[in-house]
Parts: C-alpha cells; structure tokens; sequence
C-alpha cells in the first residue's frame, strides 16, 4: 500500500501574485488565473497574423467545450483523439489582429456567469 502526503489544509488558499504569505479567498473557474492552482488542462497559443505576437491562454476544456457558452469548435476538437492537438493539449490559433485582440474579451464571455460590458 502506498501512502501519499498531500501536506496540511488550513482553510487559506495562497494569493496568486500578493505578497508572500497573504491569503485569499478561492476565486472561481477563470482562465487568466494561475493555470497549476486553477487546474487548468487545455493551452491556447493565439498568433497575430500581423504582428506575429504571441500570447498563450491556459483554459479549462470543461468550461471552453462544454460550459454554458461553449465554443463549437472546441467541443468537437474535445470530442476527438486523433488530433496532435489532443496529445499535446495545445491549440495553436494563427488570426488576424483584430480577432487576436478580441480573444481574451471573448474568454471572458465564455467564462463569465453574467452578461458582460462591451465597448468598442
């Protein structure tokens, strides 16, 4: 029998990007969040056609796939394993600038429980 030690819980969850010893309390399911502490299992690698800038996105398949305001596009790369993507748990999405820009507003509206504000 093998005995794992998962160390003490005190109740505290540590303040991702506080000071050093500051707690917090949990924060719900977000993508702009830690990825280890939000358990995040999928990556977003979203390249501006334009630009070539990169940024990279840690999400979670359950909510960009299956959520309330899931992405079609997801649910069925989700639903497949004979992609590279599904070994790797990587997309790579080349777009335009616009829609490069517009992508974190949009994983906003993906994980949010409201309605959002949008400006132009």
């Amino acid at each position: 029998e093998r005995t794992i030690d998962l160390g003490s819980y005190d109740g505290d969850v540590p303040n991702n990007g506080g000071d050093e010893g500051e707690t917090s309390p949990p924060k719900g399911l977000t993508w702009n969040r830690d990825p280890i502490a939000s358990l995040s299992d999928w990556t977003i690698v979203v390249t501006s056609k334009e630009s070539k800038k990169t940024k990279t996105y840690h999400v979670h398949k359950c909510v960009v796939g299956a959520g309330a305001r899931s992405s079609q596009y997801f649910l069925k790369l989700f639903s497949t394993t004979e992609l590279e993507e599904c070994q790797t748990c990587t997309s790579n999405l080349d777009l335009e600038e616009t829609a490069a820009v517009a992508f974190p507003r949009m994983l906003d509206f993906v994980y949010a429980s409201r309605e959002i504000e949008v400006q132009a």
